[in-house]
């Protein structure tokens, strides 16, 4: 197990390419931070009121296609 949450006031930058497949294909870019799995929650009793996962940031791009 590893921890690789940010830090106050850290900084990340992620790159990426994109071949639309289509002029109607549109990337989106979707962070979410993972809690815990099905496994820990169940040996915690938590409900499945207990979220495992969060979304932090969800955004779909605008492309031009040329």
């Amino acid at each position: 197990m590893s921890d690789n949450n940010l830090n106050p006031k850290e900084e990340r930058t992620f790159e990426f390419k994109y071949r639309p497949a289509t002029q109607q294909d549109e990337p989106d870019g979707k962070i979410t931070k993972n809690r815990l799995d099905a496994k820990s929650a169940a040996y915690n009793k938590l409900t499945d009121e207990y979220p495992l996962s969060i979304t932090i940031f969800d955004k779909k791009y605008d492309l031009e296609v040329k």
